[in-house]
């Protein structure tokens, strides 16, 4: 009880002072925060673990050095253990967040943790309040270690949960979803042939219908643009989700210059005009359990 009655105090004292303190003495004070949370019994969420959980948080969430000094002090730890409890979730999570955009250090000493970090960044994506997060995290990720990073993108439980984010995304986020899903589209071709599947077309033509928004219908061509750019089997792809027409629709009923040029752009390449589409089409290619097969292949 005793020690229990100290450390309020101690903590108490940290709070009220914290903001008159300057950056070096709340590097110290977060060191010594630190140590306090690894010999917590059995780290227990109690209150003495929120309240010193919180003084850290308050004093990390936006400055990048105490967030990096927070980091080497072994924070990240302790970060994931509370992301996976209510009481602790939304600010485990927002420091996380915030230290992959910290800075290389910061961004090394997560990446010791990737397989669970990236595991938690998917695990957000069914949460509204967390997917354009989860998602920039991702990207970000995905830029930096390609080849490791979409490996695990393209696992089929990880392609199932963007598909299920982009049906579910709220529509304050739904732009910046689309925005970090093209860079996800952009940095990787595993990752662009893995979201190349009839669900995904067809939540990107769905939100073509019920958003009116400009900005919205621009993101969703760049997605359109990429992903045939870069398919082999694009022939496929347009006829069967009748993208000539779905893209001519987005361009007549927009009056935005930025989405009728984009979309004049998209149709003017060779692989979108008629003459194209029926000299390459016709008896190449067949859709198999949702997976585009060239059947030139397989005879």
């Amino acid at each position: 009880m005793g020690n229990t009655s100290l450390t309020t105090k101690i903590l108490k004292v940290i709070t009220i002072s914290s903001n008159n303190l300057d950056a070096s003495q709340k590097e110290i004070i977060i060191k010594f925060l630190i140590v306090m949370l690894d010999i917590q019994n059995q780290r227990d969420i109690n209150h003495t673990s929120y309240k010193i959980f919180s003084i850290i948080f308050n004093m990390c969430q936006y400055n990048k050095f105490l967030q990096e000094t927070a980091a080497k002090a072994g924070i990240i730890s302790h970060l994931l253990y509370f992301a996976k409890h209510r009481n602790f979730n939304k600010i485990a999570l927002i420091m996380l967040f915030k230290m992959a955009s910290s800075g290389r250090i910061c961004e090394g000493l997560l990446w010791e943790n990737y397989h669970e970090i990236l595991g938690l960044y998917f695990s957000l994506l069914d949460k509204q309040e967390y997917q354009a997060s989860a998602f920039e995290a991702i990207s970000k990720w995905l830029q930096e270690k390609t080849s490791e990073v979409e490996q695990i993108i393209i696992l089929p439980e990880n392609i199932n949960l963007i598909l299920k984010a982009m049906d579910t995304a709220e529509e304050n986020s739904i732009e910046s979803v689309l925005a970090f899903l093209h860079k996800i589209i952009q940095s990787s071709l595993h990752v662009s042939y893995s979201l190349a599947h009839e669900h995904f077309f067809k939540s990107l033509l769905q939100l073509s219908e019920h958003y009116q928004d400009f900005a919205i219908r621009f993101k969703l061509l760049k997605i359109l643009r990429s992903l045939c750019d870069i398919n082999p089997q694009r022939e496929f792809i347009i006829n069967k989700y009748k993208l000539v027409e779905a893209i001519e629709k987005m361009s007549d009923v927009d009056s935005s210059s930025q989405v009728k040029e984009l979309a004049k752009g998209i149709l003017s390449q060779q692989y979108f005009s008629k003459e194209h589409f029926n000299q390459n089409f016709i008896g190449k290619y067949s859709l198999t359990k949702g997976l585009i097969v060239d059947i030139r292949k397989i005879w």
